[in-house]
């Protein structure tokens, strides 16, 4: 698991602060949402050369993958290239 960084949130409040004994006590909330790790290369590897339906299939068995979206342009391409950096993943985490 991976903690998607945008949606840290940290709140801290001093709870006591004594100079003389030079003691601080912090209380502190932290809340972040976390993910499965996914490995764009090793995805790219599987994409490759798939046709959409393959990679539907594909894409909806990975238990980590929520939802996916698959799109081939031009409108005429009906399988993925072949070559893995012609390849786009977006990751979203809404």
């Amino acid at each position: 698991k991976k903690i998607y960084e945008k949606s840290v949130d940290i709140n801290y409040s001093v709870e006591k602060l004594d100079l003389n004994l030079k003691e601080l006590l912090i209380n502190m909330d932290i809340k972040s949402k976390i993910f499965s790790y996914i490995s764009e290369e090793s995805l790219k590897d599987k994409i490759k050369g798939k046709s959409f339906y393959e990679l539907a299939n594909l894409l909806n068995s990975q238990i980590q993958i929520k939802k996916s979206e698959v799109k081939f342009w031009p409108f005429f391409v009906n399988k993925a290239p072949a070559n893995g950096d012609r390849i786009k993943i977006e990751l979203r985490f809404d």
